[in-house]
C-alpha cells in the first residue's frame, strides 16, 4: 500500500493525528507531514496588490475556494460578500444559494455547473476529507440543483473564460475571468474579472464601482 494509499484511508476513517503516525510506522513509512492549515488571511503586500487593481474586480480564495481576501471592484459587481459570515463566502456556496448571484449571473446553470467541475478538479486530493464530505451535505442539503448536479462528478481544469454579469445599475458587462496561482502559497488563488471593450464595459464598470465607494461613505 502506497503512503498516498494510507493516507486516504486514515482519513476515510477519520484517525487522529497519533493513530495515522502509528500506521504508517507500522506499514515501514515515516511519520507523514502535517496537513497544512488553510489559510484565512493574505499578507499584506498581495491584498496591496488587490487594492491596486483599481477598476479590475479581483479577490482571494484558499483550497476551498473561501474568499479569503478582494477588493472594492469585487464587491460592487458581486454584491458585498464582505458581510457574509466567512463559512458562507465560498464561491461554490455562494453560486447556489445567494438569490443575488443567480440574478446577475448570465446563464446561471450553465455557470453553476461549470463551478462544481471547476471545483472538483481543485479540490480533487480533498474528496475523502471529513471537511469536504461535510461541505457537500451541507450544500447538498439546501440546493437540489447541487445536490442533483454534484452527483455527476464532472471534472473542468479551471482556465481563462468569458463571463457576463448583469448588474442592477449599469446593465450587463462582459468581462474575461483569469485565475493565478500565488507563488508563495500555492493553495490560494488570485481570481480577476477583467473589463472587455464590448458594450463600453470599463465605463459602466467604474461607474458602478465609484458608485459602491460612495454608498459606503454615507
Amino acid at each position: 500500500m502506497s503512503a498516498e494509499v494510507l493516507r486516504r484511508v486514515s482519513r476515510a476513517l477519520q484517525l487522529n493525528q497519533d493513530e495515522i503516525r502509528h500506521v504508517f510506522r507500522l506499514a515501514g513509512y515515516g511519520a507523514p507531514e502535517e496537513p497544512a492549515a488553510i489559510a484565512t488571511t493574505v499578507n499584506p503586500t498581495l491584498q496591496r496588490v488587490l487594492d491596486s487593481l483599481d477598476y479590475v474586480p479581483a479577490y482571494v480564495h484558499n483550497a476551498r475556494w473561501d474568499r479569503i481576501a478582494w477588493n472594492d471592484a469585487a464587491l460592487a459587481l458581486m454584491g458585498d460578500f464582505s458581510r457574509d459570515p466567512p463559512e458562507e463566502r465560498n464561491t461554490v456556496w455562494r453560486t447556489f444559494l445567494s438569490p443575488e448571484v443567480r440574478a446577475y449571473t448570465k446563464d446561471w446553470e450553465h455557470v453553476a455547473r461549470i463551478v462544481i467541475a471547476e471545483f472538483n478538479a481543485s479540490v480533487s486530493q480533498q474528496f475523502d476529507d471529513p471537511w469536504f464530505r461535510q461541505f457537500v451535505e451541507r450544500l447538498s442539503a439546501r440546493s437540489a440543483e447541487f445536490r442533483e448536479w454534484s452527483l455527476q462528478r464532472e471534472v473542468i481544469a479551471r482556465r481563462e473564460e468569458r463571463t457576463w454579469i448583469i448588474h442592477d445599475l449599469v446593465g450587463e458587462l462582459s468581462l474575461e475571468r483569469s485565475i493565478f496561482q500565488i507563488p508563495y502559497d500555492l493553495s490560494l488563488s488570485l481570481v480577476m474579472f477583467t473589463p472587455l471593450d464590448a458594450d463600453d464595459t470599463p465605463t459602466r464598470l467604474r461607474r458602478a464601482v465609484d458608485a459602491f465607494r460612495a454608498a459606503r461613505m454615507e
